[in-house]
This record gives C-alpha cells, structure tokens and sequence, in this order.
C-alpha cells in the first residue's frame, strides 16, 4: 500500500510538472469589436492547463455574445518544433505532456441591424427599429423602435448584458405607448421609463431589480380608477419595482440540445399618493432541454398570475405562440398556466453564407412535432391557480429556419380537438418570422 501511494504521487507530480498547458491565446482576423472584450471571454488565460471542455465553454461564451455569426477555436501543439493542429475534443487536462497556443476565430454580424417585431394576436401591431448592437465595441446595445397598428409607440432602449467577463448588467427604457387591446375591448395610454440594474457573481445566474414609473389613462384621460374614487383626475400614476432573475445553462444559444433556462419575474405596481391602487404580476417561465436521437425533446412550463385592483386593465393576454392549438381569446385570464412539449429534429442540410455587410451567418433548418395545453383562472384580486375545468390543448408540426441573425421563419400548425365545427375551422396557423416559441 505505502509502494502505491509513493508511486502515485509521482505519477501526479509528474503530471503537474507535464500537464498539456496554454502558451498563448490569440484572436485572429480583424474585428470591430474591441481585441480584449473577446479574450476576456474565454475561461482560460496563459498559463492554464486546459481540455475541450473549455474550449467548448469559450465557444458558448463567444456565441451568447449575439456579436458573431462564426465563432470557432483553433488550438496547434507546439513541442515538437512544428506547430501541429488538433482537434479540440482530443485536448486533455491529463498528463499529455504538451503546449498549445489557441487562436479564437470569430467573424461579426453586422453591428447596426435593423430592428423587426410585429404580434399575430391582439392587440396586433407591427414594430419598426434600429439597433447598434456594438456601442463602445463592448457590447453594449441601444435601439429605436416605432410601433404601429393597434399599438402606437415611440421607444428608446439602452442595454447593457451580462457576458462571462461582466458582472454587471444593466436596462434603461422610455417609451409613449397608445394601446388598443381588442380581446378585452379597451384602449390604454401609457407614458413610462424605467431603470433596471443587475450584478451577477455567475454568468450563467444573472439578477435584476428595476425601479419604474407608469403613467397610465384610458379613452383620452376620461377615466381612471382616481377618477372613480374622488380624485378628479383623469389617470393614474404608478411606480412598479420589479425583481427578475434568469437562468442559462444550454449548451448552445441559437439550438439547444441539452440544458435548463428560466426566467422568474415579480412585479409590484403601487400608487400611494392618491387613491390606493395596486397591481402584482408575476411570470415563471422554465425550460428543459433533453438530447433524443439527433435532435432534442424541448418542455416549457408558463406561469402567469396577476392580482390586485389594477387587474382589470392589466387582464392578462397571451404572448405570441403560447399556444400554438388553442384561440388566443380562450386564453385570456387573470391567471393562466401555459405547458409545450416540442420534438426538434434538425435537417442535415446547413449553410454558412459570408456577406461583406451582414458578415458570417449559417442557416439550417429543423422540423417540429408538438404539444400545447393551457389552464387558466380569472380570479381577479388574488393570484390564485387554477380553474382545471378550464383544460385546453392542442398538437401539431411545423417547419422552421433559424441562424445566429434571426431565431426562427417558418409556420407551425396546431389542431384542437376541442374546437367547434369542421376539422379544418379546428386548425390554428403560427406564422413565425423573427421569433421563437421558446
């Protein structure tokens, strides 16, 4: 036993002196963004001994920039007085006794993109915009939007992510936004801007606390719940504090095979100084993502709950393809509960196309199978869940394209079987353009 233990220490000290260890890292060809922003996220530095799982890790770390339409790792040995490159999955932290220099590849998209967002329910609008997605070559991001159709709406954003090598994060919003919501037969003014901020010890746990001002009126300042309780004026004046916090642990940002992402938000709506009105929100969105055949089983759970007086304009409606089956007017509650189980199977077919303006982008292709159920509660003054009398569900296909540029175009096709007439009026057509269900 003493002979093992000597000879095991050996073997270890061995390793130590000779483990395979990182001479330099480089980046190679010229980019817009700044050289040390992109060697900052990498999880190794000169010095480090490393194998391919963080090659793999930078690799993310460089695509959940949203920056570069390529991104890839080179890694060449060079001990043997010629540089020698290998495959990045043959890299051991184990006694290989090598020394690599590592060249991070990564080629742009286009830093100022247009800005595209429109709704297939109501209220339907369309969204116009720009985007410097690059501000101070850092990765910072500040857009222009103008909205129109049943929203009217001038905003500025002004963002400030979370990456591997920045903690802090940050959101600044203002916004004029004239809302008519058909499903609920109510027309909104809203003046806000708020201000959130965010500091994260783990990338991949990213906090954010927002403080905000909401103006709101309805029908031209004619009515407001002031108004009702005796406070001759025509709106109401809200602060909200919002407290989110996002999880991300895919193994890949554009299609994820593996991995956990979820986003938990609480929002309080206050206004003291007049009549005392409320308004609590609160969303849970949690997503599982399982490796099956060569594609990926992808489970989404929906939370959305809502209380207080405010809950008469703030009566929730239904996010873009919650339920790809199920009428958006079904779905409208105080409170509801949203599940999807999605098979994704990517098609063999990629390509990777260069452009002296957009850069480097690849496009592939995947095909869909699906399920959608929703539980819904209209309780008004207390997040309460759930009426399950309320049970809907649905099932379909479809067929999407997706790249580092936009999420998803394609059209997805879902059958309620608790619908009324025909086989066909049972049928629901998602168009997606520049989004994804989830």
């Amino acid at each position: 036993m003493k002979k093992q233990l000597i000879l095991l220490s050996i073997l270890i000290s061995f390793c130590i002196s000779y483990s395979e260890v990182v001479r330099s890292v480089e980046k190679v060809i010229p980019t817009f963004t700044r050289t040390d922003f992109i060697l900052a996220q990498s999880t190794f530095k000169a010095g480090d001994i490393i194998g391919g799982g963080d090659i793999k890790e930078t690799i993310l770390n460089l695509k959940k920039t949203d920056l570069f339409g390529f991104v890839d790792i080179e890694a060449v040995k060079v001990d043997s007085g010629a540089d020698v490159r290998v495959q990045n999955d043959s890299l051991s932290s184990l006694c290989d006794y090598d020394t690599v220099d590592v060249y991070l590849i990564t080629k742009e998209m286009l830093a100022l993109l247009p800005s595209f967002g429109y709704s297939l329910s109501s209220p339907y609008y369309i969204m116009l915009g720009a985007q410097f997605a690059n501000l101070w070559r850092i990765r910072h991001k500040i857009e222009f939007f103008v909205t129109f159709l049943q929203v009217k709406e001038f905003a500025v954003e002004y963002t400030v992510p979370t990456v591997y090598s920045r903690k802090y994060s940050g959101i600044f919003r203002g916004a004029l936004n004239q809302t008519s919501r058909g499903l609920l037969d109510i027309f909104e003014h809203h003046k806000t801007a708020y201000l959130g901020v965010g500091y994260s010890f783990n990338p991949k746990i990213v906090p954010l606390l927002t403080l905000g001002y909401d103006r709101v009126s309805f029908e031209d300042d004619t009515f407001s719940f002031s108004f009702m309780n005796g406070d001759s004026i025509g709106y109401d004046e809200l602060v909200f504090f919002e407290a989110k916090l996002t999880t991300d642990h895919r193994d890949d940002p554009y299609f994820t095979t593996k991995g956990f992402y979820s986003e938990t938000s609480l929002r309080r709506s206050l206004n003291w100084w007049s009549t005392p009105i409320n308004h609590d929100l609160f969303i849970g969105e949690y997503r599982l993502f399982v490796p099956f055949l060569s594609g990926a089983v992808a489970f989404r759970n929906r939370f959305t709950l809502s209380g207080g007086e405010l809950s008469f304009y703030n009566m929730l409606e239904p996010e873009d393809f919650e339920n790809r089956a199920v009428p958006d007017k079904d779905l409208v509650a105080f409170n509801r509960y949203s599940g999807n189980l999605e098979l994704r199977y990517p098609l063999p077919v990629k390509y990777t196309l260069e452009y002296p303006i957009l850069g480097t982008i690849s496009i592939n292709f995947i095909t869909t199978l699906f399920a959608d159920w929703t539980i819904t509660d209209s309780t008004r003054t207390e997040m309460e869940l759930l009426d399950f009398n309320s049970y809907m569900y649905g099932f379909g296909a479809g067929f999407l394209v997706y790249s580092e540029l936009f999420n998803a175009i394609g059209i997805e096709v879902g059958y309620n079987p608790k619908g009324v007439g025909s086989i066909t009026d049972k049928l629901k057509y998602n168009i997606l353009l520049l989004s994804w269900n989830f």
